[in-house]
């Protein structure tokens, strides 16, 4: 499954900051750049054929940002998390909770340095919190707090 390969992954590794949320002792990682996100998705729009109609930078309440693009057939919504490499497509506009979509065939080469993750990937149940091992302290702690049942509701959460 994708919540197992995601995780064993990274037991080899140190602390690998996903949700947003870092304790006293860890290393603070900066999320992703807004002005980086932009080009990002203009990039990815302009190679696909999109109109970018909204980008959203907030993440006062959220570990991502989210782009509304509009494409030929339909309008979707680019989701990047601001700490790790992981990309998701949702319906827009984007409501909580959110649904994740398939990604068109070719689409994924447009954004090499990210996992492009399916809704299988993201509809994959969330291991335990014991299996969590490559989470820090505090992404554990609010995983207790706010309870995740998918992959999708860990990797791009609302959590405050």
């Amino acid at each position: 499954s994708f919540s197992a390969r995601y995780f064993s992954s990274y037991k080899k590794s140190a602390s690998f900051f996903v949700t947003g949320f870092f304790g006293p002792r860890d290393l603070l990682i900066e999320p992703l750049d807004p002005g980086g996100f932009r080009t990002l998705v203009y990039t990815f729009a302009r190679l696909q054929y999109g109109r970018v109609l909204a980008l959203d930078e907030d993440l006062s309440a959220r570990n991502f940002y989210a782009a509304q693009i509009a494409f030929r057939s339909r309008e979707l919504c680019l989701l990047l998390n601001v700490y790790a490499p992981y990309a998701a497509l949702a319906p827009a506009p984007l409501e909580e909770p959110l649904r994740f979509l398939d990604w068109p065939e070719h689409w994924p080469a447009a954004l090499p340095q990210y996992r492009c993750l399916s809704s299988a990937d993201m509809t994959a149940p969330c291991p335990p919190e014991q299996a969590l091992t490559a989470l820090n302290r505090a992404e554990r702690d609010q995983m207790r707090h706010w309870n995740p049942q998918t992959m999708g509701e860990l990797l791009f959460n609302f959590w405050d």
